[in-house]
């Protein structure tokens, strides 16, 4: 916000520059012609507002020193924004990351879940007890299957395969196709 003021004020001091050398130009060069008898060449009018003109060029490159100064405190404001945004939604990926681990029941997947739309907070509150979650105290086993001798896991959120992550059964059987999953521990 300081810096927003000052420069402002700057502005404000380089317009009126560019408009007192503009003024001073026409005054400068009426001020010769009348000293000459009213009448003076273009060249020597020229030379005569010079001066006013040198003056409202300086008023035109401290208006530029300005704007090149706003455009950097407007990058450095939006690069802030753009950080905190990235911090918030590296903890919320943390955050899901422990909370598939804990339902697969095994060290954290290599791979990040694909963002739920969940704030912070619901994504590290516990789930509310349920009736059916009362009654289950052991959650059940992931569903394993088998495809060209790779595993194929099924969690809530996808399914793994050798650490890499999926969204459904049928992508990770088709990316096992397409070879783009390595085969660990089997030779191909």
């Amino acid at each position: 916000k300081t810096a927003r003021t000052i420069f402002g004020f700057m502005e404000f001091l380089s317009w009126a520059v560019v408009v007192i050398g503009v003024i001073a130009a026409f005054a400068l060069a009426n001020a010769g012609g009348s000293r000459f008898g009213g009448m003076m060449s273009g060249g020597a009018a020229f030379g005569a507002a010079m001066p006013g003109i040198i003056l409202a060029i300086f008023g035109l490159f401290g208006v530029m020193y300005v704007q090149t100064g706003r455009a950097t405190v407007d990058t450095a404001e939006m690069t802030g924004k753009m950080l905190k945004n990235s911090n918030e939604e590296l903890k919320l990926l943390k955050a899901e990351k422990r909370e598939l681990a804990e339902r697969l029941g095994s060290a954290e997947p290599s791979v990040a879940p694909a963002k739920t739309g969940k704030t912070i907070e619901e994504a590290t509150s516990a789930p509310e007890p349920t009736a059916a979650s009362a009654k289950q105290e052991e959650p059940a086993p992931p569903h394993v299957t088998t495809y060209k001798g790779l595993s194929i896991t099924q969690a809530g959120m996808g399914v793994s395969v050798n650490g890499q992550w999926f969204k459904s059964e049928d992508i990770a059987k088709e990316k096992i196709d397409a070879g783009e999953v390595p085969m660990i521990g089997k030779r191909g």
